[in-house]
């Protein structure tokens, strides 16, 4: 992990995705002409890697050279940020709310499957149309507002960028968290689906009620069914938890 590809990262944070590869590539090049320099001089290759990187300044300042005029709504400094609230409520949301109105909706009558399904698809589409439209509204005003994001508030005592404020490369998460919910989501609908209709008949009192299912299903394929669902769910949770393939969780 060089302080070159740490510096370049930083960079990065602060330009538009169009143009990021090309600029990163181009500013990778710089670097290390600007090193080489620096090493016929006599300097020591990390040495001389400080030296130009102190010489080159903030990143963020640096990324605005490259920067195109602000036409956007959400500029690159607030991009990042935006994207992970997006993120993370709408995987939080839409797969309760997906859930609560399949639910609700199967209780007016078990066997509607269809009809719950639309239901709640529908009202989730619709949540997360309302959830898309005002945080893109709230980071519209801070886009044009004084508020700096996190990655860029002022060091201590404004004293002047070093290479030590060089923050290290994130680690790369092999295991996608919205894939991982809707997977967990997933496996909780198919259980409720195939538990509710019988609960909510005998809950009812109801006990001449069609089944969705053969009854003869719960002696045996049903609860080896659950059982490996239970697996499964456990299996995504340590997914979810631990964000990178394992030999255990391979």
């Amino acid at each position: 992990m060089s302080l070159i590809d740490r510096y370049i990262a930083q960079v990065g944070r602060h330009l538009p995705d169009k143009d990021r590869n090309d600029i990163e590539a181009e500013i990778r090049s710089t670097l290390e002409d600007m090193v080489d320099e620096q090493n016929q001089t006599g300097a020591t290759n990390e040495a001389g890697v400080t030296a130009v990187l102190q010489q080159l300044g903030d990143p963020a300042l640096l990324a605005e050279k490259y920067s195109p005029p602000k036409r956007y709504l959400i500029g690159p400094s607030w991009y990042e940020f935006y994207v992970k609230i997006l993120q993370r409520v709408l995987v939080t949301a839409l797969p309760v709310v997906t859930m609560v109105i399949f639910i609700l909706t199967l209780t007016k009558d078990p066997l509607d499957f269809i009809n719950a399904v639309g239901e709640a698809v529908g009202s989730a589409f619709g949540v997360g149309l309302q959830i898309l439209f005002w945080i893109t509204i709230v980071f519209v005003f801070l886009e044009r507002s004084d508020e700096v994001p996190p990655n860029q508030l002022p060091r201590p005592n404004n004293r002047e960028w070093t290479v030590a404020d060089l923050p290290l490369l994130p680690k790369t998460r092999q295991i996608s968290i919205p894939e991982t919910v809707i997977d967990i989501a997933s496996i909780l609908f198919v259980l409720v689906w195939i538990v509710l209709p019988s609960t909510l008949a005998s809950f009812r009192g109801e006990p001449n009620s069609v089944p969705f299912l053969h009854p003869n299903l719960w002696n045996f394929w049903l609860p080896l069914f659950f059982v490996l669902m239970g697996l499964t769910l456990i299996h995504e949770v340590f997914k979810l938890k631990i964000g990178n393939w394992t030999p255990a969780l391979t």
